[in-house]
């Protein structure tokens, strides 16, 4: 397989690579599947712009991302972690119970 095709057919993320991690007897074993992800989608699954994503990773709360030859790539699983954790975070934090409302409902 010729690599410039692969390195293009990743950056358009129609390839999945398989995360390998190690066993505690040093053995490989294959993981769930890495997605590599543009800042346009981390942006669209955190909520946030390029400024807050960029400075969230200067502070550690977000994971640094890989480039891939001159493009930036995030792994969508840490991306959404982050926004899992974020998640549970407003879940502990106290605050008023608001009425939740169905989509489409009308409020008098």
């Amino acid at each position: 397989m010729r690599v410039d095709w692969c390195l293009e057919q990743a950056l358009n993320n129609t390839v999945k690579a398989k995360e390998v991690q190690m066993d505690n007897n040093g053995t490989e074993k294959v993981g769930h599947p890495i997605e590599l992800i543009r800042l346009r989608d981390v942006e669209r699954i955190l909520g946030v712009g390029k400024s807050t994503i960029y400075s969230q990773v200067q502070s550690g709360k977000l994971p640094k991302p890989v480039k891939v030859g001159a493009s930036t790539r995030w792994a969508r699983h840490e991306v959404e972690a982050v926004a899992l954790h974020y998640l549970a975070e407003r879940k502990n934090r106290k605050g008023p119970n608001l009425p939740v409302r169905e989509h489409g409902s009308e409020s008098a």
